[in-house]
């Protein structure tokens, strides 16, 4: 899964993969990420995004069985 956000700090995206983990929706490895300065030479801002962050995550998960069993016709 390709993940693109823009981020006011580092920390945003630690708090999002914390969330999408608490979640429990599979398990989840973050295989790269780079993050690049989205405001180039501008002054840091506290409300808009400061960095952009380009990421690939590798997601697991298993059906849970919630689906009705598929009928085979004889």
């Amino acid at each position: 899964m390709r993940l693109k956000v823009d981020l006011r700090h580092e920390g945003d995206l630690l708090t999002f993969l914390n969330l999408l983990e608490a979640r429990r929706g599979g398990l989840f490895e973050l295989s790269a990420c780079t993050l690049r300065n989205s405001r180039e030479g501008k002054i840091v801002s506290l409300q808009e995004a400061n960095l952009k962050a380009d990421c690939e995550l590798r997601w697991y998960s298993l059906d849970s069985g919630d689906a009705a069993p598929m009928e085979v016709a004889e």
